[in-house]
């Protein structure tokens, strides 16, 4: 059996490696047709759909992705010492309990144990999809086997522009300003491979956004980060901010203030729309 047996259309001379297509179970279904969201690995003959999570590999039997949802709890009551936390980064309340945060007890793989957690809860058509867990010793997870989403993704809808952070402690920053219309990656920025899933699952929400701006971390890995969502989304709608010697926006809110964060968006730039923009165009100083 080859890949044409299962509708799949290479259309690449290569033999090796990786190849992006379009997928025979959704590519025809989107508004986006042409938009190469099966991933074909070629060396282990396998492959995966970023979009609808259409996998298999030759002589193997096909299946789709089951996401574990995790348990909506509606915990309000923020532990005094969670709101303090927050204050001193200069997040109120009131922004918090907009964006459902909760907190409690987690199992964390990095000490083995169970930790009190802030949990930053991931939302899509208003159904819980992923957690985000947060110890006070800055440990991570996201709930496990649960898929990967833009934070606070709901807000796409209906607006002519968006940001787009790195972290959720930012995304709480731009909306304390007046910003709602904010969404963070769900894995940080990797300075070697980032995975964009949580791009390909939901990219038809992105079609009617004219301005998309970039607010990733003023470091390596979050200015390489910068380049591929512009990239994916298309350089000629993106902007980037910068924060000058801040590396995110919630030290700029911390140091300047809503002013701070209201010159970084209106001093956005654009991107160069000529020649190729790369991963060599960052600088590594």
């Amino acid at each position: 059996m080859d890949y044409r047996d299962f509708n799949i259309d290479i259309r690449s001379s290569k033999t090796v490696g990786e190849v992006q297509c379009l997928c025979p179970e959704c590519s025809h279904t989107r508004k986006k047709k042409n938009d190469k969201c099966l991933s074909v690995n070629l060396d282990k003959q396998s492959w995966f759909c970023h979009h609808c999570g259409f996998k298999g590999k030759l002589l193997e039997t096909i299946e789709k992705i089951e996401y574990i949802i995790p348990e909506w709890k509606n915990k309000t009551d923020l532990s005094e010492n969670v709101v303090k936390w927050f204050e001193g980064r200069s997040i109120s309340q009131k922004t918090l309990n907009e964006f459902r945060i909760t907190n409690g007890p987690e199992w964390m793989p990095q000490t083995q144990k169970e930790e009190n957690t802030i949990q930053f809860n991931y939302f899509r058509n208003n159904e819980l999809v992923n957690i985000k867990y947060r110890s006070g010793a800055k440990h991570f997870k996201l709930h496990k086997g649960s898929e990967l989403i833009f934070y606070n993704l709901d807000c796409i809808a209906d607006q002519q522009s968006i940001i787009i952070c790195e972290g959720e402690i930012d995304a709480l920053s731009f909306a304390e300003c007046g910003y709602k219309n904010v969404v963070s990656v769900p894995n940080g920025a990797n300075i070697n491979t980032n995975n964009l899933q949580y791009v390909d699952n939901c990219i038809e929400l992105f079609e009617a956004v004219e301005t998309i701006y970039l607010a990733t971390d003023n470091d390596i890995a979050g200015r390489k980060l910068r380049i591929e969502l512009a990239e994916r989304f298309g350089i000629e709608r993106c902007k980037y901010l910068e924060f000058d010697e801040f590396k995110d926006c919630n030290d700029l809110l911390k140091s300047k203030g809503k002013i701070g964060v209201d010159l970084s968006i209106k001093n956005a730039k654009d991107f160069p729309l000529e020649g190729v923009f790369t991963i060599s165009d960052i600088d590594l100083e």
